[in-house]
């Protein structure tokens, strides 16, 4: 009895689907797929490849709607881990301007020149003056940054298909505001023990100054200010997220390419970052006034409205854009290094296995030709196909 071909064969496998195969077992475990949970050697992706109709598209059982739902979930912890290393980075280099700008803003007397400024900390408390607080900043940013990030890339994911290509900034906007909600309860006891290290000298280190809220003014000192975080970093993350996009849109639609290099990204992002901070500083200038009281004294405030009110009855509009020169010199670099430094290490978090993988997938490809070269049933198919 002759053997009737039931499909096409081809000889060489698909490079294309070999690779997605192996590069999908790798990276996401043994146990993801299935049908090749108890074959050894990539035997069941071999027999995926061999029955592959080839007079048709591929066939999408190769990737199934468990394995992309894990990749969507991987990425999104690349978008976390990426954006927790890049605020790290952000914080460190931008501590002494956070310094000089709270400085600044927590007091409502006549000011100095920002250089008179920064040598009357030098004198009082040593260079090392400007970096007070750090250890506060530097242990929450990366927490923060990668909540951040994480919120806004899982926000903007939902959303996205969902809306239309005009409306899509709207999911960036959006996204951006439950970024800055989700991070607050984190953000504002860090900035609370910060700015009081910041600004007065009776604290030996970031541990005594928590101590010191704590005991003084209880949890409710520790999160003061809270309401001016919110109006500060909502609008600020809406600003600046819908800034950069756009920006980087544009940047995209001149140039032809499908992503931004990184002059483009340091661009849209010192852009983005001083955009939001023009727009955002009197809420600033607020917060600093409240984080900056002694725990336990006599409130100035008693609120952020209240002390909008009194900021511009006592010292007029310009009260509120204390600050605003070193805080936009801080915003632009932070802008351009945070979104340079995200979108390299989004990048070689994505890339970083299937490089690692592909001379393993070409040297399998390689011995999966030489097999079926060699096979007796598919040679005999193969025969049989060329007689008929």
């Amino acid at each position: 009895m002759g053997v009737e071909p039931t499909s096409v064969v081809s000889r060489i496998p698909n490079s294309t689907l070999r690779a997605d195969c192996c590069v999908d077992d790798l990276v996401l475990g043994d146990g993801e797929n299935e049908e090749c949970e108890h074959m050894p050697n990539n035997e069941s992706c071999k027999k995926h490849i061999t029955q592959v109709h080839l007079e048709n598209e591929p066939t999408p059982e190769l990737c199934s709607g468990k394995k992309n739902h894990l990749n969507h979930t991987l990425a999104k912890q690349r978008h976390a881990f990426a954006g927790a290393l890049a605020g790290t980075f952000v914080s460190l280099c931008l501590h002494p301007l956070d310094t000089i700008k709270t400085v600044i803003q927590a007091h409502s007397t006549v000011q100095k020149p920002i250089s008179g400024i920064v040598g009357s900390i030098i004198a009082d408390r040593g260079v090392s003056g400007l970096y007070r607080g750090i250890a506060s900043n530097v242990a929450s940013s990366a927490p923060i940054s990668a909540v951040y990030t994480f919120t806004y890339e899982s926000v903007k994911a939902s959303l996205l298909p969902l809306l239309p290509q005009e409306y899509r900034s709207i999911a960036h906007c959006t996204a951006g505001g439950c970024a800055s909600i989700a991070t607050s309860f984190i953000f504002t006891p860090s900035e609370r023990i910060k700015q009081q290290m910041q600004v007065s000298s009776q604290y030996q280190n970031s541990w005594t100054a928590l101590v010191s809220i704590l005991k003084h003014g209880g949890l409710p000192s520790l999160y003061a200010g809270w309401g001016a975080v919110l109006c500060r970093n909502i609008p600020h993350s809406v600003i600046k997220f819908y800034t950069y996009e756009r920006l980087k849109q544009l940047f995209l639609s001149t140039t032809q390419s499908t992503h931004p290099n990184t002059f483009q990204t340091l661009i849209c992002g010192g852009l983005a970052g001083s955009t939001a901070a023009l727009f955002t500083t009197p809420f600033d200038v607020v917060k600093t006034r409240l984080q900056t009281e002694i725990p336990g004294s006599l409130r100035t405030y008693d609120g952020v409205f209240h002390a909008l009110r009194e900021i511009v009855k006592d010292e007029g509009l310009k009260g509120l854009y204390r600050g605003l020169t070193p805080r936009l010199i801080m915003y632009v670099t932070q802008g351009a290094l945070f979104f340079a430094s995200y979108e390299c290490l989004k990048a070689v978090f994505c890339l970083e296995v299937p490089k690692l993988l592909a001379p393993t997938i070409q040297n399998n490809n390689r011995s999966i030709q030489n097999e079926s070269a060699t096979s007796p049933v598919l040679l005999s198919k193969q025969q049989t196909i060329q007689a008929s």
